[in-house]
């Protein structure tokens, strides 16, 4: 054996030092079919993925909203105003596509830390609700909001698409729906636990839950704004099944076969434009 042979020996002999790894502070999360979906293993807040083209479908997020990102970190708004809207825990915006999503909401332990320098245009919010924003233009949406215990704000809407939302049996807060192809829907069981407020043209308000429990001083509760132009719009209980969507509740008056046979031309017309401005982009 030569003395190169001695010292390769020597080396592969040689232990390798165990590397120390520290346990992730959460169990990953199964990733859903988007492939996007790795970098939202595992619970966070201010989470936004926004695209132009394509679906975000298998997305599964677990909002924490006991993390706070210093303002550094957080993205800008586009906007600023001395009344801020309050920045998104959660947003899902699509142009062309559709957004398929399950939520799920850790309950909130812990206020936001005081910070006196705070400024008049910081977007935190102070409210101790979750809100959770999903967009889009000629997709469906079909979203599943899981917050037995944190109060959540869920606004949804879709200019051409179907709108179907699941939430939480615990819901508790006002509830708007509008759709001016045909009258929104809610599955008989959320329909039991609502009190009809108004209707104004195409958009309905109900009450979920008790009103008497409801402080319109502090507006602890929930808040969910569903919202489809040219589609319909169904909202639900977390768990049920897709038959019950069809056995759904209509809380409107129907629109007519004129205004329905208008809203399709508008749609077709509308998919014209868009084939053709994409074959001009080739």
């Amino acid at each position: 054996m030569t003395q190169t042979d001695v010292k390769e020996t020597a080396l592969d002999a040689t232990p390798i030092p165990a590397q120390s790894s520290v346990p992730p502070p959460y169990d990953p999360l199964p990733v859903g079919g988007n492939g996007d979906a790795g970098m939202f293993t595992r619970p966070g807040n201010n989470m936004v993925v926004t695209q132009t083209f394509g679906a975000l479908r298998g997305m599964h997020f677990t909002i924490d909203p006991n993390i706070h990102l210093p303002k550094s970190l957080l993205p800008r708004p586009h906007e600023i105003s001395v009344h801020p809207k309050p920045r998104p825990n959660l947003k899902l915006g699509v142009e062309f596509g559709a957004i398929e999503a399950v939520v799920d909401v850790l309950p909130l332990t812990a206020a936001p830390p005081e910070n006196p320098r705070r400024s008049m245009f910081d977007q935190s919010n102070l409210d101790n609700k979750v809100y959770i924003n999903a967009s889009t233009t000629t997709g469906n949406i079909t979203l599943s909001v899981k917050a037995p215990t944190t109060p959540v704000v869920v606004v949804a809407t879709s200019t051409f698409g179907h709108v179907r939302i699941y939430l939480s049996r615990t819901m508790h807060g006002p509830l708007t729906l509008s759709s001016s192809l045909r009258a929104p829907r809610l599955s008989p069981a959320l329909r039991r636990s609502c009190t009809p407020l108004r209707q104004e043209g195409d958009k309905t308000n109900w009450f979920v839950g008790d009103i008497g429990a409801w402080s319109a001083k502090d507006e602890m509760g929930d808040q969910v704004k569903v919202e489809s132009q040219f589609g319909s719009v169904w909202v639900g209980y977390v768990g049920e099944e897709e038959a019950v969507a069809k056995r759904a509740v209509p809380v409107g008056l129907q629109v007519s076969a004129h205004s329905a046979g208008a809203s399709m031309l508008l749609w077709a017309a509308y998919w014209v434009l868009v084939r053709f401005f994409a074959w001009q982009m080739v």
